[in-house]
């Protein structure tokens, strides 16, 4: 794993560390179903038993991604959200973009800049990722660019949708 601080909020941070703890939990379960599967087979319990080595191979894949979730929650660095001037995007807001891959080709829409590790839907995109990389700290009217696969995409950073529902939650 690359040693890049992913860039998290508190809450992505937290949701990472439950990602581990339901990983050694089913770590933890797989190891109750070996010790079922080694006693209930006939010989000495390990060889020509498919359960016992289909448990094995899971242990192994389990192990792999406890691993991997511990060296990407040592590489994440918790920032916080109030740190930003209003004029310039930051995590939680929702913003509307135009998104421009060539002079004909365009498309405007509105997502939500989230503080978790890199993955996308349709409507929230992450810090960690290209385009969240290339709106983060920006202010509104900008334009700028990310590649993806060697394609240089564009973004015209349209509005703040959410910027009056946000000051009039901090009044309250």
């Amino acid at each position: 794993m690359k040693n890049d601080k992913l860039k998290m909020t508190k809450e992505g941070y937290e949701e990472q560390l439950s990602i581990l703890e339901n990983l050694c939990q089913k770590f933890q379960e797989n190891e109750q179903a070996m010790t079922r599967a080694y006693k209930n087979s006939s010989g000495d319990g390990a060889h020509d038993n498919a359960e016992f080595e289909e448990l094995l191979g899971l242990e192994r894949r389990l192990a792999k991604q406890i691993n991997n979730q511990k060296e990407k929650i040592k590489n994440i660095e918790i920032i916080d959200i109030e740190l930003l001037d209003e004029e310039l995007i930051n995590i939680g807001d929702t913003v509307r973009i135009n998104m421009i891959f060539s002079e004909d080709d365009t498309e405007v829409m509105q997502i939500m800049l989230v503080g978790t590790d890199g993955k996308i839907n349709e409507n929230k995109v992450s810090i960690n990722s290209p385009l969240g990389k290339a709106i983060y700290k920006q202010k509104i009217g900008a334009l700028n660019s990310y590649s993806v696969n060697n394609n240089k995409i564009f973004i015209e950073i349209l509005e703040k949708v959410n910027l009056e529902e946000k000051v009039n939650a901090k009044s309250k």
